[in-house]
Parts: structure tokens; C-alpha cells; sequence
């Protein structure tokens, strides 16, 4: 298994060949036009999302509310040319305040919906761990694979 840090000291000992260097500058100002091309398209993605939120959440249902096409139970909807469903769903956004956390598991397990807690740790979160522990140079069970990678690395000036 390949350890980036002594890829990285092996790296640092070398003298620069400059032509190899030359082509280092090429694939780094490739790799920022790239890195520009993706910020303007995400920039394009989120205001194409924020209209789309904006029609599907607010425009469309009221529209639709307006032009008499809900029923009193909340449900319409419609068939478009294409033949693509309209129609109108309830839904929710939920929340549970961290501490709130331990108090609300007690709720489920005495109501009996244990089933719903899961034990469960965050990818990011176990990714900081292993680093931590290769870094303090303690070992990690079997059971966890970790692949290091050296990446290039964008920072903005």
C-alpha cells in the first residue's frame, strides 16, 4: 500500500527536471481551467435549481390552486403534451435538534419503534478517524480498507 507521505519526502528529496516540470505547469493550469469551467457551471446548475424550486414550490401549486385544479383534499394535477404527470404531493421537511437527540431515541424505544435506530457513522467522520489514527501511528482493524491517494490540490490566491 502506497503511503503519501513518503511518496511525498521522496518527491521533496529529487531535483526539479525542468522539462518534466515544464509539463507539471501544463497539467496544474489545465487542472484550474477546469476547476474555473466547474465553478461557472455549478454556479449555472444552482440558479437553474433555485427556479425550479421556486416553480415546483411556489408558482406552479398556487397557479394550480388558482385556475381550480385542486380538489379540496389538496390532490390535482394534470397530464402535459409530452405526456408527462403534474400533480400536486404533501410533503415535509423534518428536523431533530442535537440536543434533543438521546431524549428523542428514549421516545422511539419506549413507543416501540426501536427498529428506526440505526447505529451509524458518517463516512466523512470515519475518513477523519483513520487519518488520525495512521497519523499517531496506531493501527486500524481489518475490517476497515483505507487506499491512500496523493491528490492535487486547487487553492484560490
Amino acid at each position: 500500500m502506497l503511503d503519501p507521505r513518503t511518496l511525498l519526502d521522496e518527491h521533496q528529496a529529487r531535483e526539479v527536471d525542468p522539462e518534466k516540470a515544464s509539463r507539471v505547469m501544463e497539467l496544474a493550469a489545465q487542472m484550474a481551467a477546469a476547476k474555473d469551467e466547474l465553478d461557472v457551471l455549478t454556479e449555472t446548475v444552482k440558479a437553474i435549481r433555485d427556479g425550479y424550486d421556486r416553480i415546483r414550490l411556489d408558482e406552479l401549486p398556487d397557479a394550480m390552486h388558482e385556475a381550480g385544479m385542486v380538489a379540496a383534499t389538496g390532490k390535482g394535477g394534470f397530464t402535459l403534451a409530452d405526456g408527462r404527470k403534474v400533480f400536486l404531493q404533501t410533503d415535509m421537511h423534518v428536523a431533530l435538534a442535537a440536543q434533543d437527540r438521546e431524549r428523542f431515541y428514549a421516545w422511539l424505544e419506549d413507543a416501540g419503534h426501536e427498529d428506526l435506530l440505526v447505529r451509524h457513522v458518517h463516512p466523512s467522520t470515519l475518513k477523519a478517524f483513520c487519518k488520525e489514527q495512521i497519523s499517531e501511528g496506531q493501527d486500524l482493524p481489518e475490517m476497515i480498507v483505507t487506499h491512500p491517494f496523493l491528490k492535487a490540490v486547487l487553492r484560490k490566491a
